[in-house]
């Protein structure tokens, strides 16, 4: 599952850096393992529409802890908003295999217009 796990990431790292409008979470992926496929994206409520009309379940990232009323926070955190905003997790089950992780990304890049 640990191996499995680092090569799905390292797929995904591979086929989706070349995206600017995708921002991928630095891993190393010799001391860590990503449980979860998270990215930061731009006009991630449009991507995440366009995944789904194409048969790919996303889901967006938590809202941030300081909007949570059971924390009582106040101020304004300007880096935790905007990851929250971004956030998009990507299929990250080990079921996933790497042709469809490559069909995922594929449609990513059709969506930002990349080849």
């Amino acid at each position: 599952r640990v191996q499995r796990k680092k090569e799905m990431g390292q797929l995904y790292h591979s086929l989706l850096r070349d995206v600017p409008q995708i921002e991928l979470i630095p891993t190393n992926f010799e001391e860590t393992v990503p449980w979860f496929f998270d990215v930061l994206c731009d006009r991630r409520s449009e991507l995440k529409e366009y995944l789904r009309e194409n048969s790919i379940g996303t889901r967006e990232f938590y809202p941030p802890l300081h909007s949570e009323p059971a924390y009582g926070y106040t101020g304004y955190y300007p880096v935790t908003e905007e990851v929250a905003e971004k956030g998009l997790w990507l299929p990250s089950s080990i079921k996933v295999k790497d042709e469809e992780i490559a069909y995922i990304c594929e449609k990513i890049k059709a969506f930002y217009g990349r080849k």
